[in-house]
């Protein structure tokens, strides 16, 4: 037999592993070092005997704690009223309007399994927590997560290694509220939003284990079909993989970056003018997840 040198060493990329591509190496630097000709590798699972390269994605998606970017109040809507009668009124405002939500996934390390390699990532949750009817009194109903549907818990996406995946939707703002009007008065209404960005890490995992298949055009020791434990490649050099020789396993670690964008704590500001000089008579601010109201001109 011949000595096994260390010429079968591999060097890392940057923030990506093929496996496929470290295998093909690995086959052909050992199939040169025992002068087996040509090479071809395969990693299914022989059914009579489960030798064979084998996957499994067991590790659910984790992410860390977000960081959260507030932006500027921004107008989401404007209608106004009048009260052209002596006395007071109350008139209803009504808004039903949309605004933008978005949410990315990419990865900055990863591991294929081979080739152009989709995986399974499971979405956050916090924006679905979001979601919610506000109890009366208050006059809102907030959608923050359009992307995520009723019925599913923690629902997954697709990902793949040289793309960044984008969702876009929008949330809906179904806003009822009465207004007290003073005599002789046009009132501006508008509602204001606030944005927020938010950024976080994630992290998946899947296994693999069982043993690389080799096929050689010139017998090696005796023979033209080998089978090599996974853990038998030098994986040293590769941080995303973990060796476990003792149950000849690979933990392979998917990193990546989450962001997402959307509005959030809606608000009523209600300027009030005399209809018939334009003097400001009044200016309010009603918070609608909370039902607060501040006076800031008027009484």
């Amino acid at each position: 037999m011949m000595m096994v040198n260390n010429e079968c060493n591999f060097y890392p990329m940057a923030d990506a592993v093929d496996l496929i591509e470290v295998y093909s190496n690995y086959a052909n630097c050992w199939t040169k070092r025992y002068q087996g000709g040509d090479y071809t590798i395969f990693s299914l699972p022989n059914v009579d005997d489960q030798q064979g390269v084998r996957i499994s994605s067991t590790f659910r998606t984790s992410y860390s704690d977000p960081e959260l970017t507030e932006g500027a109040l921004e107008t989401a809507g404007t209608t106004q009223l009048e009260n052209n009668s002596d006395a007071p009124v109350m008139k209803p405002v009504q808004f039903n309007v949309a605004t933008p939500v978005e949410e990315s996934w990419r990865l900055t390390e990863a591991v294929a399994p081979g080739g152009n390699n989709f995986y399974l990532i499971n979405k956050p949750l916090d924006l679905g927590a979001q979601s919610t009817t506000l109890p009366e009194p208050q006059p809102i109903i907030r959608n923050i997560a359009p992307s995520v549907e009723p019925e599913q818990v923690n629902p997954q996406l697709q990902i793949n290694l040289s793309e960044t995946v984008t969702l876009s939707d929008v949330q809906n703002w179904n806003i009822a509220q009465e207004l007290r009007l003073p005599p002789q008065s046009r009132t501006t209404v508008s509602l204001r939003t606030k944005p927020m960005d938010v950024k976080r890490t994630f992290e998946f995992k899947f296994l693999v284990t069982g043993t690389l298949g080799i096929t050689t055009s010139q017998p090696i020791f005796g023979k033209t079909e080998h089978y090599i434990p996974v853990t038998d490649i030098d994986w040293y050099d590769y941080p995303q993989i973990e060796v476990d020789k003792t149950f000849n396993l690979l933990r392979c670690t998917n990193l990546g970056e989450y962001t997402a964008s959307y509005h959030m704590d809606p608000s009523l500001l209600i300027e009030t003018v005399s209809m018939t000089d334009g003097t400001p008579i009044s200016t309010v601010v009603i918070y609608l997840a909370t039902g607060e109201m501040e006076t800031l001109l008027g009484c």
